[in-house]
């Protein structure tokens, strides 16, 4: 077994490559991920990337909405390389600093 990655900076983000080889199967994840916070006006992110399984991704952004309520939502996706299956998967949330 063996395996080698490199992680470095891109296009303003984390850009990330990982091979590896076991029992003669290959494993390999090439991703990118990056804060959105400098265009848009919420606290945001996405990380987007490719595996052995498929091509893969996720958007996360927060919000602040006032008097110590907040909102969260998240939106991920993954779709198979053979089968193209698709898996889409999303959440919202409203908290608030009340502790319920």
């Amino acid at each position: 077994a063996y395996g080698a990655s490199y992680k470095g900076a891109a296009l303003g983000g984390k850009a990330d490559v990982s091979v590896s080889q076991k029992d003669g199967a290959l494993g390999y994840n090439v991703s990118f991920a990056r804060s959105l916070d400098d265009v848009m006006h919420v606290k945001a992110g996405v990380h987007v990337g490719v595996d052995e399984d498929g091509v893969y991704s996720r958007l996360t952004a927060q919000r602040d909405l006032g008097r110590g309520i907040g909102a969260d939502f998240e939106a991920s996706a993954r779709m198979g390389l053979e089968d193209r299956n698709v898996n889409l998967r999303h959440a919202s949330k409203l908290s608030n600093k009340l502790g319920y």
